[in-house]
């Protein structure tokens, strides 16, 4: 079947988001030789399926690669890999009316706000301590293992705390806050969060984080690209 072909058909589909993704990634693949098509491709997709977040991205990944081919197919092991949206499903009521939401990949939100460094921090059952989940640039010891104690007067435990965005431009002139010794090893110097919200009248799932290792002054923008 030719790509367009294929095209036709993937926009009838009415399976769940993962499927959709897989369909698309192997008929993006198709157009390594052929940019405007691709573009065409993406575009049609996104009409057919405007609500499905995952093709976003695939569409997102392939356009801005030199590799149509390589970036579709690493994309999709990418979505079909992440457990993210069952952890979280699993964390409403079932059945449930909330929407859930996707936390992605760290190192993407790394990308695209061009930061060191970036990760998220799970809210363990006891409420009493967040979890480095996942993260992207940190050295061993961090990631799956570094703990914050929401008793501290930390800015991950702030914005967890009041549910809004904290923003900490730089740290060393910072007289708010005080920062887990892994942030200091690291190099960081500036850093934003913002809360990860949980279902209706539960705790929130935890905290997503931006990492600088020089001072910045991170926008409403970019508090408001981290909370979709």
């Amino acid at each position: 079947m030719m790509p367009f072909e294929r095209l036709r058909a993937i926009a009838r589909h009415g399976g769940d988001d993962r499927t959709l993704v897989t369909e698309a990634a192997d008929c993006l693949a198709e157009f390594d030789d052929d940019p405007a098509g691709l573009v065409v491709a993406c575009r049609r997709l996104l009409h057919h399926h405007a609500e499905c977040g995952p093709l976003w991205w695939l569409c997102a990944r392939v356009l801005a690669a030199a590799q149509t081919s390589e970036a579709a197919w690493a994309a999709e092991q990418l979505v079909r890999d992440d457990r993210t949206p069952a952890r979280l499903a699993a964390l409403l009521p079932f059945p449930h009316d909330e929407p859930i939401a996707v936390v992605g990949w760290p190192e993407l939100v790394g990308e695209a706000l061009g930061t060191d460094l970036a990760k998220v921090m799970e809210l363990k059952e006891d409420g009493e301590t967040l979890f480095v989940r996942a993260g992207v640039g940190w050295k061993p010891g961090v990631v799956g293992e570094a703990t914050v104690n929401v008793s501290d007067a930390t800015s991950e435990v702030h914005a967890l705390k009041t549910c809004e965005p904290m923003i900490s431009p730089d740290i060393a002139k910072e007289t708010r806050f005080s920062y887990p010794r892994f942030l200091i090893d690291n190099g960081v110097q500036a850093m934003a969060n913002v809360p990860i919200m949980g279902a209706a009248g539960e705790q929130p799932f935890g905290i997503l984080q931006i990492d600088s290792r020089e001072p910045r002054q991170f926008t409403d923008n970019d508090t408001a690209f981290l909370r979709t």
